[in-house]
């Protein structure tokens, strides 16, 4: 499965601007064409044609937004998952499904109002049905305005979601805030996080990739966790990485304690509990004395010591995969 580009979905126009668009872009095409008949058959010619354009132009706008907007059924359940943290995707749903109700509802109110301009041969009268055509247009789109907004509000959210391919070997990096995530996803991947002496700089999930053996090897950085059985909406992006998406986890431990060493255990405990494969990372070595060091390794053995011996066990851990 190919990555999603969720930034290429386009804006969603919302309902007023939309239908004042339409209605500007109907008097200039119309008002330049020729017709051919007396002013009044001119005139009713006119009034006709303006109401297949602003038809046909929303129809064809709201189309425009239906096919080119994720199908929240076919997203991957990481991409579902994930989306629940920042919208609700039963309302993102519901509301593309307004859109195909405004889709029908304009083509009847298009079909009825250009039978009375069939029935009529007075300009004045026929301006005024164009006018009470607008007014039934507007009220259609101002209908499905709320699903409009969000529509909008969600593709904001779905913009904040990196382009993953979900069946793509992927390797999750997790720990608490502030501990190194960010560093050492630069320092195996391509990536340039924003790296600070502050906790929470991640916010949301941040990818680098690498090339091996012809194939790409994802890397997330997650947002910072802490020890907790109530996470808040950034954290709960993490545990969703780990859980729907991850082969690999990665677990950065810091004990120069920016977080207390017995709740990075604790967090280290639940996280194993979620997964099978998970490394350890022991990061900031250069800061710590030897002997600290040296205590950590043999309470936990295997734990990985710089970024390089990181990558060596991300291609291991690939070529089994493999």
């Amino acid at each position: 499965m190919a990555p999603i580009d969720f930034q290429s979905i386009p804006s969603v126009p919302q309902a007023q601007g939309l239908v004042k668009l339409v209605i500007d872009r109907a008097a200039r095409k119309i008002g330049v064409r020729k017709y051919r008949g007396g002013a009044i058959s001119r005139s009713l010619q006119a009034e006709r044609d303006k109401l297949f354009f602003i038809r046909d132009e929303l129809t064809e706008r709201l189309s425009t937004i239906i096919t080119e907007y994720p199908s929240i059924d076919s997203l991957p359940e990481f991409y579902r998952r994930l989306l629940a943290t920042k919208a609700s995707p039963d309302a993102a749903k519901k509301a593309l499904g307004s859109l195909k109700f405004a889709q029908r509802a304009l083509k009847t109110v298009t079909s009825e109002h250009i039978q009375k301009l069939k029935q009529t041969r007075n300009r004045e009268d026929a301006r005024a049905i164009t006018r009470q055509f607008l007014g039934r247009t507007a009220s259609v789109i101002k209908q499905v305005g709320s699903g409009l907004r969000l529509l909008e509000e969600t593709r904001h959210a779905f913009r904040s979601f990196p382009s993953i391919d979900p069946e793509a070997f992927t390797v999750a990096i997790t720990g608490f805030p502030n501990v190194g995530k960010s560093t050492l996803l630069s320092k195996i991947t391509t990536a340039s996080p924003a790296i600070a002496n502050y906790a929470f700089t991640t916010k949301t999930l941040n990818m680098g990739t690498f090339e091996y053996r012809f194939s790409t090897i994802q890397v997330l950085d997650t947002p910072g966790t802490l020890a907790r059985t109530s996470e808040n909406d950034v954290e709960l992006q993490a545990r969703i990485a780990r859980q729907y998406l991850a082969r690999l986890v990665v677990y950065v431990y810091d004990i120069t304690e920016p977080y207390p060493l017995a709740d990075q255990e604790r967090l280290f405990s639940m996280v194993k509990k979620e997964n099978d494969d998970v490394l350890i990372y022991l990061s900031k070595t250069d800061m710590l004395p030897k002997k600290q060091v040296a205590e950590f390794l043999e309470k936990h053995p295997g734990t990985l010591t710089s970024p390089d011996d990181v990558k060596t066990a991300v291609k291991k851990a690939f070529s089994a995969w493999t």
